[in-house]
């Protein structure tokens, strides 16, 4: 019906259907408009960039936060579960493997002091970034008295923010951190957290 504003001299239009034509060939003008913008050719307008977070190693816990509930297979193959509500002392290390020097050395120490730890209802666990069958060689091998949990893929290393081994975790019976050492020989390292938790407050009852 528009077309026939282009031959005005063959067709009579009437005064209403020209208005309608002029309306319609506006709004088609407007649509073609629309459809070469910026969207029709690939150029978008400018939008707010997206901020992605970059999150490195975390800092490693220490005195003050309260223990991430993780859990893993010991040598025994028992699941052992670190969690806040222990109601004991705990003396919890890290190895990068079980089967290090620092590692044994630490380990050792740790066991000829059982007896003192266990007169203070302390528990003691050990997690190596080792396989559960070497875990369990090497523990039954060196008559480990405390669990010791297989940590393959450092899945409790992240938890407590830490990259490598060497660290050594003096927990309450509340399930908070007292204090966290490393950077020590391994000798001095396992008297020092005897020593702390020796001075840890007993729980009543």
């Amino acid at each position: 019906m528009c077309s026939l504003l282009r031959y005005p001299r063959i067709f009579e239009v009437k005064p209403g259907t020209r208005l309608l034509c002029i309306l319609l060939s506006a709004a088609s003008v407007l649509t073609g408009c629309s459809k070469h913008g910026p969207e029709a050719r690939g150029t978008h307008p400018a939008r707010e960039p997206v901020r992605t977070p970059s999150h490195g190693p975390s800092d490693p816990l220490s005195a003050g936060d309260d223990l991430p509930a993780v859990s893993a297979l010991a040598q025994t193959g028992a699941r052992v579960t670190i969690e806040r509500a222990r109601q004991r002392p705990l003396l919890l290390f890290f190895c990068d493997s079980i089967r290090s020097e620092r590692c044994s050395a630490l380990a050792r120490v740790l066991s000829a002091r059982w007896s003192r730890l266990r007169a203070l209802n302390a528990e003691v666990i050990g997690v190596a970034r080792n396989y559960r069958a070497l875990v369990r060689a090497v523990a039954y091998d060196a008559r480990l008295p405390f669990y010791v949990l297989a940590d393959p893929q450092g899945k409790i290393f992240r938890a407590f923010g830490l990259m490598q081994g060497g660290t050594v975790f003096v927990v309450d019976t509340q399930g908070e951190i007292r204090q966290r050492l490393s950077e020590a020989p391994p000798s001095e390292l396992g008297e020092r957290a005897v020593q702390l938790v020796a001075e840890l407050p007993r729980t009543s009852g």
